[in-house]
């Protein structure tokens, strides 16, 4: 009998050890237009505390992001610093809990008037999520490094892309 009982206890603790680290994930917000990277991103207006970040890459940056955190973009064109788009490269999510980076409408980034050779998204992390971003005027929609494993890109469009080679010899 006590064995069952401990059985019965060690599971309950892991159930609830389970449920802890899915319930722990944390909403984050962007907005182009009202956003600050100087903000903790934990709301989707700044009410006085709280506040979206300007940049979709932000949490990423500063190591803020865990698995199956959510990244919520608002709607609008978020221009990007360079030709390597928007770059995750610190924060991986896991098999059980990606992170999720999630366009609000209609979220355009534009590398039109970057190199050739440019990316709307550049990707060095793992288990992440990519879901509903339009990209446009890149050579590279979204580019998955060589490492990367189990990123998931759904709902994009990717269109009007380069397709010249940059290190091809010119004539």
């Amino acid at each position: 009998m006590y064995l069952k009982s401990t059985k019965i206890t060690f599971i309950a603790v892991l159930i609830a050890m389970l449920c802890a680290s899915h319930a722990s994930a944390t909403t984050y917000y962007v907005s182009d237009s009202i956003g600050s990277d100087s903000y903790n991103g934990k709301a989707d207006s700044f009410n006085g505390t709280d506040g979206p970040w300007k940049t979709i890459q932000n949490g990423d940056v500063k190591s803020l992001l865990q698995p199956g955190d959510i990244v919520l973009v608002a709607a609008g064109t978020y221009s990007q610093p360079n030709q390597y788009g928007c770059v995750l490269g610190y924060c991986s999510g896991t098999s059980s809990a990606p992170i999720t980076y999630r366009a609000q409408g209609r979220v355009l980034i534009d590398q039109s008037a970057k190199p050739l050779a440019s990316m709307g998204m550049l990707v060095y992390v793992n288990y992440v999520v990519i879901d509903g971003f339009e990209i446009t005027g890149c050579q590279y929609g979204i580019y998955m490094a060589q490492y990367e494993h189990d990123g998931t890109v759904m709902n994009c469009v990717i269109h009007d892309t380069h397709s010249e080679d940059p290190l091809a010899p010119q004539t």
